[in-house]
């Protein structure tokens, strides 16, 4: 049997919260939630009594710990989309993202762009 994907958020408000959150702890066999990343530290506060998990306010900073994903899900203000995806494309990691993927169509291809080069 295959272990779970370790999947972080990026994003510790909103859907990531509501949504992504419990649907990736409702399935265990498959997912592990190890972490999350928001700059805001009430958000990291909040995520970390809701789940017992660390929080950082980088991407790097998570990258750099034990609590290093194979994946994350971005779910932060639409404007901060294309700067995650790419720091995570950058970093190794499956990224899935929430819609929209990027404001304008250009920060969308660049994603794309960056994507297709991470292989």
């Amino acid at each position: 049997m295959n272990s779970p994907l370790k999947i972080a958020l990026v994003g510790l408000r909103g859907i990531n919260d509501w949504m992504y959150r419990p649907a990736i702890g409702a399935l265990p066999e498959i997912a592990a939630l190890t972490g999350g990343v928001d700059p805001n530290p009430e958000a990291r506060a909040g995520f970390t009594e809701r789940t017992g998990l660390p929080a950082f306010e980088t991407l790097s900073a998570l990258m750099h710990s034990p609590a290093a994903p194979e994946a994350v899900v971005i779910g932060t203000p639409n404007p901060y989309h294309r700067a995650n995806a790419e720091e995570a494309l950058e970093a190794g990691l499956h990224v899935s993202v929430t819609k929209p993927l990027c404001n304008s169509s250009a920060d969308a291809d660049a994603v794309l762009k960056k994507a297709a080069g991470a292989g």
